[in-house]
Formats: C-alpha cells, sequence, structure tokens
C-alpha cells in the first residue's frame, strides 16, 4: 500500500466527534464498513493520513460526524485512482505431500492467458516458469454468515496458484520466485528455501541422561485467527493491534538477522 493524505478546510459544529472513513467507489456507505477509519482529534485538525491498499478498485474518503453504527456524512473527497488494478498481491506459500513441490498462491483478477511464477536459484534470473493451475475466489453467499455476508464484505479478488517443481534443488537451498504477467504486472521478488529432505523429527528419546536423535531439528511457528492491525493509525471494525506484536516477533525469528531460526510456519 502507499501513504494519501486527507485534507479539509473546516468542521462544522457537531453533538460528536467528526471521523474520516476509507471506501471503494462502488461502496454504499450506509450499508458497508469503512476499510478503516480515523478520528479527527481537534477542531484545528486539517488533514490525516492514510495507508491505502491495492483492493482492485479506486478509493474516496468520507468524511463523518456521529457515531460509527448511525453517521451523517458531511463530504466526500476526490477519487483516489489505483494505478494497476491487477497488480498481483499477497504473496504466500504452502507445503505439499512432496518435498519437490512447493505451492505459491496470490491474488489479482480474473484474465487470460493464466498468470504464473517465475522462478529459480540465481536471484534475478529465474529459469524456470510454473503457470497457475488453480484459479478460485468466493462470493458472498460463500461465507458463513453475519458481517461476513452483510456490512463487511468485499469482493476478494481471485486467488492464483502455481506448484514450483523444485527437484534439483538442494534442501534448503535458496529459491527466487516473483508471481504474475506481462499484462498484469510482476511482483517483487522473494525468496524462500527449499524443504529439508526429511520430515520433521520427533522429541529426542533421553537414555543415559542423554538425548540421542540424529536427525536435524526444525522449529515452527504455529498461529490462528490472529485478526489485523493497519499499522498506520487507523482503526478497524474489527481491529486487533496486539497482532502486530505476533507478527513482528515471528519476523524476528525468520528473518536473516535472527539467524532464520523458524523452519515452518503453520497457520
Amino acid at each position: 500500500g502507499e501513504a494519501v493524505t486527507v485534507t479539509w478546510d473546516g468542521l462544522p459544529p457537531a453533538a460528536s466527534q467528526h471521523w474520516v472513513g476509507v471506501y471503494l467507489v462502488s461502496d454504499d456507505v450506509t450499508k458497508t464498513v469503512p476499510m478503516r477509519y480515523q478520528m479527527i482529534k481537534t477542531a484545528q485538525q486539517r488533514s490525516l493520513s492514510f495507508k491505502v491498499m491495492n483492493m482492485r478498485e479506486d478509493v474516496v474518503f468520507y468524511l463523518f460526524s456521529g457515531t460509527l453504527d448511525q453517521p451523517l456524512v458531511l463530504g466526500r473527497s476526490n477519487v483516489v485512482m489505483v494505478a494497476n488494478k491487477k497488480f498481483p498481491t499477497g504473496g504466500r506459500l504452502a507445503l505439499t505431500n512432496n518435498s519437490s513441490r512447493i505451492k505459491v498462491t496470490w491474488t489479482s483478477v480474473w484474465m487470460e492467458p493464466k498468470q504464473q511464477v517465475l522462478y529459480g536459484t540465481t536471484k534475478g534470473k529465474p529459469d524456470r516458469i510454473a503457470t497457475a493451475d488453480e484459479v478460485v475466489s468466493y462470493k458472498r453467499g460463500d461465507m458463513c454468515g453475519g458481517a461476513a455476508t452483510t456490512v463487511g464484505y468485499r469482493d476478494p479478488g481471485v486467488f492464483y496458484t502455481a506448484v514450483l517443481d523444485l527437484h534439483g534443488v538442494q534442501p534448503r537451498q535458496r529459491v527466487y520466485y516473483r508471481f504474475g504477467s506481462k499484462e498484469a504486472g510482476w511482483s517483487s521478488e522473494y525468496a524462500l528455501h527449499a524443504p529439508p529432505s526429511s520430515p520433521p523429527s520427533l522429541p529426542s528419546v533421553v537414555q543415559d541422561g542423554a538425548e540421542h536423535d540424529d536427525k536435524e531439528a526444525v522449529t515452527v511457528l504455529a498461529f490462528g485467527d490472529l485478526g489485523t492491525d493497519t499499522g498506520d493509525g487507523s482503526q478497524q471494525h474489527w481491529n486487533a493491534p496486539a497482532s502486530a506484536n505476533t507478527t513482528n516477533a515471528m519476523l524476528r525469528h525468520i528473518t536473516e538477522e535472527e539467524g532464520g531460526r523458524s523452519t515452518y510456519v503453520l497457520h
């Protein structure tokens, strides 16, 4: 995402606090909660900054008075254009039941030809291609109910999944990859480590007062239903500020600066 600063000239008198919310241009603000919002702290305040994510649609800002449940629209900004609505985002990895194959999934829009992953063991010089063989999405009616089917629903985009064939790559060797297409654009280059050649070992057996285990130890980070935080001082209707602490702690375990102590992340 990128930072966008919203400004206004002045505020009319109001019985309750003013606030600014971020919406997609297609959103009905009477039926959809903002993607994020910030309260205006003083009558003298004239601007707020937001980090706006690429949700594959242009965005607009609204100025409100009143509560979040009963807002009164006071103003609407000009439309903030998204330069490339097709741009691939949200890359994530998954293991398969074959240590020589890893799934890469990302989000974009439906398009032909299908998007791909370019990858290889030399940084900046991919020599292998994997075409997405799974392209899926979901609709409002597929959700479990509640806010997920009403005020909290937005189009999630289309999810592409390609399987990387790592035959010939050594265990734990670094593999560089990027995903997308010429038409949609290409993501930044990321890196993964090829899986170990054997599955994680069972806990060591203690014999004669000493541990005996000739397999390589692994470290697994496991989390679920973590929630999200905006990272820019904004609020969400379902905000979880503590999630940033967990995410940052996991990053410290994974990154090179901490010695790359983690082998797997389970979510």
